[in-house]
């Protein structure tokens, strides 16, 4: 009861006013208390503990949040990551009086499909990405091991004019992907 009055009071005062949007995954650490509560998530760094995923704005104020309760008995082939995701995307649909919206996100959430599917609903997106999620660009893109030889800020990149996927070579590295940026204009950093 209290969890969806915070998370009805979240949806009222959404207000987004040409504002970015994040989302954020937080994760608690494992702790063990008189009733014994955990939760195991084996695709997450932290298996224990209670995963809530928050829609915050660019001030930090929470839009709205989902508590993962554990595995769907009837779960449909979209990824996990991708239906939370929609399902945040649904809120902020249904609250939000405008559509310029900006997400970000780290690797757990991110992956092409997403992008696609973010990209048709005219939203933009953009975060790291794992490799195995980039529908097959890693494949013709620069080796790993070939980029890392090269010096620190040697990239890679492919686009389908839909999504755009980067890596470059920082102390290890790093891919991004988005459906509404690129590399252009090219700039140093200090």
């Amino acid at each position: 009861l209290l969890y969806r009055t915070t998370d009805n009071n979240c949806c009222i005062y959404t207000t987004c006013k040409s504002q970015n949007v994040q989302t954020l995954a937080l994760e608690c650490n494992c702790f063990s208390d008189a009733w014994n509560n955990r939760q195991e998530l084996y695709i997450s760094a932290v298996r224990f503990g209670y995963k809530v995923w928050l829609l915050c704005g660019n001030h930090g104020y929470p839009y709205h949040m989902n508590t993962y309760q554990g595995k769907e008995i009837h779960s449909s082939k979209v990824p996990f990551s991708t239906r939370v995701i929609s399902n945040m995307v649904d809120i902020i649909q249904e609250n939000c009086s405008t559509t310029r919206l900006t997400f970000y996100f780290d690797n757990f959430f991110n992956n092409y499909d997403l992008l696609v599917m973010l990209s048709e609903l005219k939203m933009r997106a953009i975060g790291t990405i794992r490799p195995y999620r980039s529908n097959g660009a890693g494949a013709v893109m620069l080796p790993d091991k070939q980029l890392m030889e090269q010096k620190r800020g040697a990239f890679d990149f492919r686009s389908d004019r839909n999504v755009y996927i980067a890596k470059w070579h920082d102390n290890s590295i790093v891919r991004i992907a988005s459906n509404f940026m690129t590399h252009s204009p090219l700039r140093n950093t200090q």
